[in-house]
């Protein structure tokens, strides 16, 4: 065996040490590791397993003149027609609700044409190869793509008069939104069509007879809502959130490429100084931010939006302002209710000569403050020009101050943000007092409980402004508060006194709700909700016509409109970036909190019939300060990565390397290698140690303990043996 020469052998050796770097030490007994490993893997699975989207199975049946259509094995539509006994076939796509956050290819997976009764083959195309040569390109460039026929645009297409008569159609539609089908063609203005719209709950099916492009009077039957298969949807959905997937794989590789391969200590070296000064003058960039902000509102607002409301729920929310601000709950019901209508069903509510809107009070109570001065329309730019103050604020205290401020400009540069801030819908008031909520429970300061209870207020009124997101994001807060009770060992007692004083906030509000229904309606249960008939069986749950699969389609639609307002970026991106704390295996709990808490709030439509589609994917909005930090901290990931070369991420804060020696000290002392430095070494371990206990609030993260309070509690003796060891 030839032995290499000692330059090789170094340079060697030197390689697989750059490689062991991008991994923790003993990285394979490490949990982090393993769990980067089963999250990704689980992910490759998934993402392969929904490529290509979901399938719609339709089949019409044509016997004599009775038409019946299924999708998805569900019957909607049957009827008897008059007309041709007999006729070709066609397809037609629209481009209309194809937005680009939802799944390719688009267009017909296979055509099957038999005879009822006898199930004679007549026609089929699978197009997995050049399609059928029967077919007439009647309008759009059709083309096979991945097996798939389709078009960009809206087009049709038809195989023209066939002498088919008493047919069964079978057809499967890959990443439907609207398509239609012709049966017993004469051409495509002389037909039996079936046109679905599944993608939003407008449309529906329409089972109909034209003539000359017109629908014939009596022979139409129309489906209000279609109910897809469940499972097909579900891997829509995951489509449409690991598409991005590749793209996170490859930034992370290139990030720790970059860090291995360049190594410029000098490019580090101007980095660090760099990220030195945005830190400093982070403080002045978030207020620069906040204040571009209010004025970028305010001009939506008031320049754009002629500071009027444009909505009918906006106008019910002003409505009650202006009531309260005149420093009444309710006003006098005028003689002629109907002249006041502006909506069905009613957006004003009438009881015993008590005039209100359905809403909650919480809302309409902000925007009083803004009336009283004449300037309603400047109360929403100051509530978002707050979020965005807010949102750094709480980065900062979580994790760092570049996290914050990063934070702060991702919801300034948000469409959804700026879409929202600058109406008058209750949207944005609710993120401001979920901020203001998060902000004083992580506030340090010596009036803890005062701080509390003034959160608990903020989640009470919470309630009074949204109450189904209330719902969703309290049981993830409570969960939380009782975890870190539960691990704070001596200081439980006062950490209860906290949450005490926090709940006694949150019920104040919450038995203010109830007297409002009492003020309103005259009774403490019923809400202006019911009266209204919003809050049923059948808007609300699944006991009434509302369904599982209506309300998974609905967050299918909700999630391709935030793909595209969330933060204005190309689709193919995605929220992978927010996602990216978690690919790489984060301990640290304010993530699983921040994810935990989207998750929650995104989820809780479901149970509503509607997804109520206006300023966006709306019934979302909540969400959206969880998903800014975690994108901030996916961001954050990334350069870590670049600049330490570590998959399971960066090396403890500077501030904590004197303790990591400290502990590496102690090791050897236990070992016996410096019996000389025992009392010294457990000097210096214990003041910290007990610092770090004292000052565990359950909403301190423990990283605000800076090395300079600690150093401030040593002995000097056992300072200096922490410099010397360090060096």
């Amino acid at each position: 065996m030839q032995i290499p020469e000692p330059a090789t052998a170094a340079s060697r050796l030197s390689l697989f040490s750059n490689i062991a770097s991008l991994l923790p030490a003993r990285s394979w007994r490490s949990t982090t590791v393993w769990l980067i490993i089963v999250v990704n893997l689980a992910l490759i699975a998934l993402y392969f397993w929904s490529r290509g989207g979901a399938t719609t199975d339709i089949r019409i049946e044509a016997n004599g003149s009775q038409y019946r259509a299924f999708v998805d094995g569900e019957l909607v539509a049957e009827g008897t027609f008059q007309g041709p006994t007999q006729g070709g076939i066609g397809l037609r796509l629209s481009n209309d609700y194809r937005l680009p956050g939802l799944p390719k290819p688009f267009g017909f997976d296979s055509v099957r044409v038999t005879e009822f009764g006898t199930d004679t083959v007549l026609f089929e195309d699978d197009f997995n190869g050049s399609p059928s040569a029967l077919w007439q390109d009647a309008g759009g460039a059709w083309s096979v793509d991945d097996g798939t026929f389709g078009t960009e645009g809206t087009g049709s297409i038809s195989t023209g008069p066939q002498d088919w008569g008493n047919i069964v159609l079978e057809a499967k539609i890959r990443n439907a939104t609207e398509a239609t089908i012709y049966v017993r063609l004469q051409d495509l203005n002389n037909a039996v069509l079936l046109t679905i719209r599944p993608f939003r709950g407008l449309g529906g099916a329409v089972l109909a007879r034209i003539e000359d492009g017109s629908s014939v009077p009596g022979e139409r039957v129309e489906q209000a809502r279609l109910n897809l298969d469940r499972g097909q949807t579900i891997q829509s959905i995951t489509a449409m959130m690991l598409r991005p997937y590749p793209y996170a794989l490859f930034a992370i590789a290139g990030a720790i490429s970059l860090a291995f391969v360049l190594r410029l200590a000098w490019l580090e070296r101007r980095l660090r100084a760099a990220a030195g000064l945005v830190t400093e003058a982070a403080p002045a960039i978030a207020f620069g931010l906040a204040a571009g902000s209010l004025v970028l509102l305010w001009y939506l607002l008031y320049v754009v939006g002629e500071a009027v409301p444009h909505v009918p729920d906006s106008v019910g929310y002003t409505f009650q302002a202006k009531i309260f601000a005149s420093f009444r709950l309710t006003a006098d019901a005028p003689p002629l209710r109907e002249s006041f209508s502006i909506f069905n069903p009613h957006m004003f509510q009438v009881v015993d000569g008590r005039w209100f809107s359905h809403y909650p009070f919480g809302h309409p109570l902000f925007l009083a403050v803004g009336q009283l001065f004449g300037a309603i329309w400047l109360v929403p730019p100051v509530l978002g020009a707050a979020c965005v103050a807010l949102i750094y604020a709480i980065g900062k205290r979580l994790y760092n101050a570049s996290t914050g401020l990063l934070a702060a400009v991702l919801l300034l540069s948000s469409p959804f943000f700026l879409m929202t801030a600058s109406n008058f819908m209750s949207h944005n008031t609710a993120v401001f007092t979920i901020l203001a909520a998060l902000f004083l429970l992580t506030l340090q300061t010596k009036r803890r409980i005062i701080a509390m209870f003034v959160a608990g207020v903020f989640i009470g009124l919470l309630f009074n402004i949204r109450p189904f997101t209330a719902v969703a994001f309290m049981p993830v807060l409570g969960v939380f508060m009782a975890y870190e009770l539960l691990r704070a060992g001596p200081n439980r007692l006062a950490l209860l006194r906290e949450d005490l004083a926090f709940s006694a906030g949150a019920l104040l509000l919450l038995g203010s709700y109830f007297l409002y229904n009492q003020m309103t309606t005259g009774d403490f249960n019923t809400t202006a909700y019911e009266i209204q008939g919003t809050f049923n069986e059948d808007f609300v749950g699944f006991s009434g016509t509302h369904s599982v699969t209506a309300g998974i389609q609905n967050q299918q639609e909700l999630l391709s409109l935030l793909l595209l307002v969330a933060n204005g970026w190309p689709v193919a991106i995605g929220l992978i970036v927010a996602a990216l704390p978690f690919l790489l295996g984060t301990k640290n709990k304010w993530d699983y909190f921040l994810g935990a808490s989207f998750l929650a709030i995104v989820s809780a439509p479901i149970f509503y019939r509607s997804s109520a589609i206006m300023h966006g994917p709306r019934f979302w909005y909540e969400s959206l300060p969880f998903l800014i930090l975690l994108t901030a901290r996916g961001f954050e990931s990334i350069r870590d990565a670049a600049t330490t070369g570590r998959l399971a991420g960066p090396p403890l804060p500077q501030r904590f390397d004197a303790d990591a020696v400290r502990h590496r000290q102690l090791r050897g002392v236990r070992a016996g290698r410096h019996p000389d430095r025992v009392q010294r070494l457990r000097l210096a371990l214990r003041p910290a140690r007990d610092v770090v206990r004292q000052r565990r609030h359950h909403f301190y993260p423990v990283e605000r303990i800076s090395a300079r309070r600690l150093q401030l509690h040593r002995p000097a003796a056992a300072r200096s043996c922490g410099r010397d060891r360090s060096r």
